[in-house]
C-alpha cells in the first residue's frame, strides 16, 4: 500500500517500496507515453525505489544522441537524472537487437535487460505501470 510518505501507518518505520515502470512506446511519435512514464518515474523517486524497463520501440528513448523535436522535452536528460538519483534503468536486449540499436548507442548507466530480469522486477515491485 503506497503511503506517499515512505512510512508505515505513521509509526515512523521506513518502508521500502518499489515501482517498476515499463515503457513500450516509441518517443516523439505523436503520443507522449514515453515522456509520461519518465515523468512518473521522476516524481516517484521522491520517496520510493524506481525501476524503468525500456522495451519494444521504447528502447529508443534511451539512445544517447536522440534529439527531441522542437518544443518537446529531452527524454535522454530525464533518464540521466533518473540514473543519477538512483533509479535502475534497463533496456530489453532482444528489443535493442530488433531495432538495430547496440548498447554502445545507449545512455551510460542503462543496462541491457532480459525478460527474466523484468519478471523479477515485477515480482519484487509493489506496483507496475506500463506506458
Amino acid at each position: 500500500n503506497f503511503t506517499g510518505h515512505g512510512t508505515n501507518s505513521g509509526k515512523g518505520v521506513a518502508v521500502e517500496q518499489t515501482v517498476t515502470i515499463i515503457i513500450n512506446e516509441e518517443p516523439y511519435k505523436g503520443r507522449d507515453l514515453a515522456w509520461n512514464g519518465l515523468r512518473l518515474a521522476e516524481a516517484s523517486l521522491v520517496d520510493i525505489n524506481v525501476n524503468v524497463f525500456l522495451m519494444e520501440a521504447g528502447v529508443d528513448a534511451g539512445r544517447k544522441n536522440l534529439e527531441p523535436p522542437e518544443n518537446y522535452p529531452h527524454l535522454g536528460e530525464i533518464i540521466v537524472r533518473l540514473l543519477e538519483e538512483g533509479a535502475k534503468v534497463k533496456a530489453c536486449g532482444i528489443c535493442l537487437e530488433s531495432c538495430g540499436i547496440g548498447m554502445g548507442d545507449m545512455i551510460d548507466g542503462i543496462e541491457e535487460g532480459t525478460m527474466m530480469q523484468l519478471a523479477g522486477w515485477v515480482r519484487e515491485s509493489d506496483k507496475v505501470v506500463s506506458f
